[in-house]
């Protein structure tokens, strides 16, 4: 994938985040006049495609966007139905499902986890 000043941007941003974050977000921090929604919309898609990010949905399916770092890799998260925080999860304890896939002929996988609750800031 070509470098560009508009990839850049958008990777800077995400980096900055530190967390997933909304097309709505994302867009706000680059600029709505400098940097469209279709173009936002196809880097984040071939972002995703190449792996250099990963789209969490909170519990309503709405897409948030998370670049992936060396320190995390891939990882899954827990989010608050109060108050929205998003906490990463480091491991993934998906493999044995992959392995039973695997043994049923099925190849090239892929899965999302994403758990739902409550925190304790909102529960105390």
């Amino acid at each position: 994938m070509r470098v560009t000043g508009t990839r850049k941007r958008l990777t800077s941003v995400l980096f900055d985040a530190g967390q997933p974050m909304s097309i709505e977000a994302i867009h706000g921090k680059l600029g709505r006049k400098s940097f469209d929604l279709v173009t936002l919309y196809r880097c984040l898609d071939a972002f995703e495609e190449i792996g250099v990010v990963q789209v969490v949905r909170d519990e309503h399916g709405k897409a948030l966007y998370e670049l992936i770092d060396a320190e995390h890799g891939h990882h899954h998260h827990v989010i608050c139905r109060k108050c929205g925080n998003i906490d990463c999860l480091d491991t993934c304890a998906i493999a044995p499902f992959e392995a039973a896939a695997r043994r049923l002929g099925y190849d090239d996988l892929s899965h999302r986890l994403e758990l739902y609750g409550v925190c304790a800031d909102c529960r105390g």
